[in-house]
């Protein structure tokens, strides 16, 4: 049995990588994101395949801030054993057999990699309770004239497939409005915020197009550093420079 045939088999889909190696899409998607479920497969020769993740799943875990340690990576190396397929010290899962095992080995694959994107899930950093300085002072502006729209920690899905939780969001009927903070260290603009909201920003836009963002960037003691953050924040998204209560809700209902 080759790729093709045990994937049509598990209601995979099958796209060509290289010569030799294929990519299987699931209709499966990890727990902890969202994203897409699949395994590589590659042709060994003498009518045997290699099946991996090419250490995608817990790189994937990583990036959403879920720490390793030795007790995890011994509770996910017995799930993937228990699912016949080995756990690599670089973070790989992958499985060898034969061409007449290969639906067998990819449905147990698959399995392992589900259960692992579950365990991870239960490991997601929980939300911060409370806000930041600035996120406070806008936060009480916000709810002091919106207060039946406002949403506090809203999630939306990025085109990475990922979600992305910004601290605020408007919704004022059928009109969604989610609002980005960035805040300043010792009084100039936080360039490592700064990137990290255009970053998430422009990850939204491309799934969301039609999707209104606002970021408020708090106000710095040097307007020409602010105004450098505002330009780069504006390519996607609307900008708003706190000054102060006022000016913020002027410009919100502009």
């Amino acid at each position: 049995m080759n790729c093709d045939d045990a994937g049509s088999l598990l209601n995979l889909t099958c796209k060509s990588v290289t010569e030799g190696l294929t990519f299987l899409q699931s209709p499966l998607t990890l727990a902890f994101d969202g994203s897409g479920l699949g395994a590589y497969v590659q042709e060994l020769g003498n009518e045997r395949y290699r099946i991996s993740d090419n250490a995608n799943t817990l790189f994937a875990a990583q990036t959403h801030g879920i720490s390793t340690s030795a007790k995890r990576g011994d509770h996910l190396q017995r799930i993937a054993q228990s699912c016949q397929v080995n756990l690599s010290n670089d973070g790989e899962l992958f499985s060898v057999c034969k061409a007449e095992e290969l639906p067998y080995f990819l449905a147990r694959f698959l399995d392992a990699t589900a259960r692992i994107g579950q365990a991870c899930n239960e490991w997601l950093p929980k939300p911060a309770t409370s806000l930041t300085r600035f996120d406070r002072q806008i936060g009480s502006v916000l709810k002091s004239h919106f207060q039946q729209d406002l949403h506090n920690y809203y999630a939306v899905p990025g085109a990475s497939g990922h979600n992305l939780n910004f601290p605020f969001a408007l919704q004022t009927g059928d009109q969604l409005r989610l609002i980005q903070t960035v805040p300043t260290s010792k009084g100039l603009p936080n360039w490592e915020k700064v990137y990290h909201a255009v970053g998430k920003l422009s990850d939204v836009r491309n799934a969301n197009p039609e999707l209104e963002c606002l970021t408020i960037i708090e106000g710095s003691i040097d307007l020409q550093e602010t105004q450098k953050a505002v330009i780069a924040l504006s390519d996607c998204s609307h900008v708003i420079a706190f000054e102060n209560p006022e000016q913020l809700l002027r410009a919100l209902e502009a």
